[in-house]
Protein backbone atom coordinates (compact mmCIF):
# COMPACT_ATOMS: atom_id res chain seq x y z
CA UNK A 1 0.00 0.00 0.00
CA UNK A 2 1.66 3.45 -1.08
CA UNK A 3 1.91 6.02 1.97
CA UNK A 4 -0.70 8.71 2.40
CA UNK A 5 1.59 11.67 0.86
CA UNK A 6 3.13 9.69 -2.44
CA UNK A 7 6.48 8.38 -2.81
CA UNK A 8 9.66 9.59 -1.33
CA UNK A 9 10.61 12.14 -4.27
CA UNK A 10 13.48 10.72 -6.45
CA UNK A 11 14.74 14.76 -6.41
CA UNK A 12 14.95 17.12 -3.87
CA UNK A 13 11.81 19.52 -4.11
CA UNK A 14 12.47 23.18 -5.27
CA UNK A 15 14.11 25.01 -2.43
CA UNK A 16 15.59 22.02 -0.55
CA UNK A 17 14.55 19.65 2.35
CA UNK A 18 13.55 20.12 5.66
CA UNK A 19 11.06 22.45 6.06
CA UNK A 20 6.72 22.50 4.67
CA UNK A 21 7.70 19.67 2.28
CA UNK A 22 5.14 17.31 3.91
CA UNK A 23 5.03 15.16 6.86
CA UNK A 24 7.79 11.64 6.26
CA UNK A 25 9.73 13.32 4.24
CA UNK A 26 13.87 13.39 5.14
CA UNK A 27 16.74 15.08 3.38
CA UNK A 28 19.20 12.75 1.54
CA UNK A 29 21.34 13.77 5.38
CA UNK A 30 18.68 12.72 7.73
CA UNK A 31 17.76 9.44 8.62
CA UNK A 32 20.93 7.86 7.76
CA UNK A 33 21.95 6.38 11.31
CA UNK A 34 25.40 5.36 12.13
CA UNK A 35 28.03 5.82 9.44
CA UNK A 36 29.07 2.82 7.57
CA UNK A 37 31.60 2.06 5.34
CA UNK A 38 33.38 4.72 3.61
CA UNK A 39 31.55 7.14 5.36
CA UNK A 40 32.45 9.39 8.09
CA UNK A 41 30.65 11.91 10.79
CA UNK A 42 30.28 15.64 10.86
CA UNK A 43 28.85 16.91 14.43
CA UNK A 44 28.45 20.72 14.12
CA UNK A 45 27.64 21.99 17.79
CA UNK A 46 24.98 25.03 17.21
CA UNK A 47 25.23 27.25 20.47
CA UNK A 48 23.62 30.52 21.28
CA UNK A 49 25.44 33.18 24.23
CA UNK A 50 22.73 33.29 27.12
CA UNK A 51 22.47 37.05 26.40
CA UNK A 52 21.01 36.45 23.13
CA UNK A 53 18.29 34.17 24.28
CA UNK A 54 15.54 35.16 21.83
CA UNK A 55 17.44 33.17 19.14
CA UNK A 56 16.20 30.27 20.72
CA UNK A 57 12.74 30.51 19.78
CA UNK A 58 13.87 29.44 15.81
CA UNK A 59 15.64 26.26 15.23
CA UNK A 60 18.92 26.88 13.11
CA UNK A 61 19.12 26.04 9.49
CA UNK A 62 22.11 23.72 8.67
CA UNK A 63 22.79 23.51 5.00
CA UNK A 64 24.97 20.78 3.35
CA UNK A 65 25.81 21.13 -0.33
CA UNK A 66 22.69 22.89 -0.82
CA UNK A 67 19.86 20.48 0.84
CA UNK A 68 18.50 22.09 4.15
CA UNK A 69 19.07 19.62 6.82
CA UNK A 70 16.71 19.82 10.01
CA UNK A 71 19.12 21.56 12.76
CA UNK A 72 18.66 22.01 16.34
CA UNK A 73 20.72 24.13 19.21
CA UNK A 74 23.08 21.59 20.69
CA UNK A 75 25.55 18.95 18.69
CA UNK A 76 23.73 17.73 15.18
CA UNK A 77 25.57 14.52 14.11
CA UNK A 78 25.16 13.56 9.94
CA UNK A 79 26.63 10.68 8.87
CA UNK A 80 28.17 11.97 5.30
CA UNK A 81 30.23 10.17 2.62
CA UNK A 82 33.91 10.64 2.51
CA UNK A 83 34.88 13.60 0.85
CA UNK A 84 34.59 17.81 0.73
CA UNK A 85 30.98 19.15 1.58
CA UNK A 86 30.02 22.26 1.63
CA UNK A 87 28.20 23.11 5.42
CA UNK A 88 26.05 26.43 5.73
CA UNK A 89 24.27 27.39 9.09
CA UNK A 90 22.06 30.28 9.72
CA UNK A 91 18.86 31.28 12.43
CA UNK A 92 16.20 32.70 10.89
CA UNK A 93 14.71 35.72 12.25
CA UNK A 94 12.36 38.59 11.29
CA UNK A 95 13.83 41.65 9.81
CA UNK A 96 16.73 40.71 8.13
CA UNK A 97 15.20 37.25 7.22
CA UNK A 98 18.50 35.47 8.53
CA UNK A 99 20.92 35.85 10.52
CA UNK A 100 24.71 34.79 11.74
CA UNK A 101 25.11 32.80 8.44
CA UNK A 102 28.57 31.04 8.35
CA UNK A 103 29.96 28.91 5.71
CA UNK A 104 32.42 26.13 5.17
CA UNK A 105 34.15 23.20 3.69
CA UNK A 106 34.45 20.36 5.25
CA UNK A 107 37.12 17.13 4.39
CA UNK A 108 35.38 14.45 5.91
CA UNK A 109 37.51 10.95 6.00
CA UNK A 110 35.67 7.85 6.11
CA UNK A 111 35.36 6.52 9.30
CA UNK A 112 36.29 9.82 11.22
CA UNK A 113 34.54 12.48 12.97
CA UNK A 114 34.83 16.17 12.29
CA UNK A 115 33.69 18.22 15.54
CA UNK A 116 32.62 22.09 13.86
CA UNK A 117 31.23 24.87 16.24
CA UNK A 118 28.64 27.31 15.22
CA UNK A 119 28.51 30.55 17.42
CA UNK A 120 25.07 32.90 16.74
CA UNK A 121 26.27 36.24 16.65
CA UNK A 122 25.46 38.82 19.79
CA UNK A 123 24.49 41.36 17.04
CA UNK A 124 21.86 40.79 14.28
CA UNK A 125 23.87 42.02 11.45
CA UNK A 126 27.06 40.10 12.22
CA UNK A 127 28.09 37.04 11.01
CA UNK A 128 28.15 33.40 12.55
CA UNK A 129 31.20 31.85 13.94
CA UNK A 130 32.26 28.29 12.28
CA UNK A 131 34.82 26.37 12.54
CA UNK A 132 36.75 23.87 14.96
CA UNK A 133 36.20 23.93 18.67
CA UNK A 134 36.34 26.47 20.58
CA UNK A 135 34.83 29.52 18.25
CA UNK A 136 34.54 33.58 19.72
CA UNK A 137 31.16 34.63 20.28
CA UNK A 138 30.77 36.99 16.84
CA UNK A 139 29.72 40.59 17.64
CA UNK A 140 30.44 40.12 21.66
CA UNK A 141 32.51 43.30 21.31
CA UNK A 142 30.54 45.22 19.84
CA UNK A 143 27.74 44.31 22.77
CA UNK A 144 30.05 45.33 25.22
CA UNK A 145 30.30 48.61 23.19
CA UNK A 146 26.66 49.29 23.54
CA UNK A 147 25.96 48.28 27.42
CA UNK A 148 29.22 50.70 28.03
CA UNK A 149 27.42 53.39 25.95
CA UNK A 150 23.77 52.68 28.16
CA UNK A 151 25.82 52.47 30.97
CA UNK A 152 27.71 56.04 30.14
CA UNK A 153 24.61 57.82 29.50
CA UNK A 154 22.62 57.03 32.58
CA UNK A 155 25.49 58.22 34.53
CA UNK A 156 25.81 61.22 32.97
CA UNK A 157 21.99 61.78 32.60
CA UNK A 158 22.09 61.09 36.50
CA UNK A 159 24.70 63.70 37.19
CA UNK A 160 22.77 66.03 35.14
CA UNK A 161 19.69 66.21 36.77
CA UNK A 162 21.00 65.58 40.55
CA UNK A 163 22.89 69.21 39.47
CA UNK A 164 19.92 70.57 37.96
CA UNK A 165 18.00 69.38 41.31
CA UNK A 166 20.42 70.88 43.21
CA UNK A 167 21.11 74.34 41.53
CA UNK A 168 17.30 74.67 41.98
CA UNK A 169 16.93 73.68 45.69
Amino acid sequence: MSEPWGPPPQQPPPGGYGYGHGYGQQGPYQGMGHAGAGQGQLVVDIKSHPLAFVYRIWSPVITLNGYRVHGRWGPNALPLPAGHHHLAVHIPYLLPPEIGRAEATVPVEPGRQVHLEYRAPMAVFVRGALGPVPQKWPGLALMYAFFGMVLLLTVLLTVVLVAATASTG
